[in-house]
């Protein structure tokens, strides 16, 4: 997530639904989607591709600034010893002054943050294949419940059932009633029907459930966190942690 501070003072770069990003001196250019509510901002659909491209990983360290003249960002890659990552074999240190500068959010599953150049953003990854650790380090004022994808949930039966204790204290306990689901790296918002069972000790998903996670893409594995942004109309945003595809 970009951290508020650099959208308030930057929003206009963030215009479209997409951004640009220029990878150090490789000089590839990669099209990410951004997702934005409010003020808050993440980069979503192409950003995976950037990870596994450059193999980033826990530790690595990635400077975002700017470039007006190009009207995207320039992404530079360091490693954990704090040498630039070059992918033509060379390597340039950075410097500790830049490192002095560098405040780390540690409300963020993956670390974005100001230096005193208010045109650079920090990004500190977490490893983007410890799947459990992202979703555990996911952090929201909002009632929200984590889970792991299982093969039951997401294929053959599609069965699953919302936390028992999730729907007692934050939704009516209805026999039937509509909840809306939308992930924040796709478009569209998907009404699903919750049934509670067995007097009410089972709150299972049921019609759109199954269409959700077949065009949200949600596999085996996957981490999602189900958070309840707005009680009134039961509508959850879902922030889905995806499995490396291959």
């Amino acid at each position: 997530r970009i951290p508020e501070e650099y959208v308030n003072k930057n929003g206009q770069r963030f215009a479209y639904d997409y951004v640009r990003l220029r990878v150090g001196k490789d000089g590839r250019v990669w099209r990410v989607e951004v997702y934005k509510e409010s003020d808050q901002i993440w980069l979503t659909k192409g950003w995976e591709r950037v990870v596994m491209n450059y193999s980033i990983k826990g530790g690595d360290f990635l400077l975002f600034k700017y470039d007006e003249r190009d009207s995207m960002f320039q992404l530079n890659i360091f490693d954990t010893t704090g040498f630039e990552i070059e992918y033509d074999q060379q390597v340039e240190q950075i410097s500790s002054a830049s490192e002095e500068m560098v405040l780390i959010d540690d409300n963020d599953h993956d670390h974005i943050s100001l230096s005193e150049d208010d045109d650079v953003a920090v990004y500190e990854p977490m490893d983007p294949t410890d799947v459990e650790s992202r979703v555990e380090a996911y952090k929201t004022k909002n009632p929200h419940f984590k889970v792991i994808m299982q093969p039951s949930y997401v294929s053959n039966v599609f069965r699953y059932s919302f936390p028992i204790r999730h729907v007692r204290k934050h939704l009516r306990l209805l026999e039937v009633q509509q909840i809306q689901l939308k992930a924040t790296d796709r478009e569209g918002s998907y009404p699903v029907r919750l049934n509670l069972h067995n007097k009410n000790s089972q709150a299972a998903v049921g019609f759109g459930w199954k269409k959700f996670v077949l065009e949200n893409d949600l596999q085996v594995g996957d981490g999602c966190v189900f958070e309840l942004i707005c009680p009134q109309t039961n509508a959850y945003k879902v922030t889905i942690f995806r499995v490396p595809r291959f």
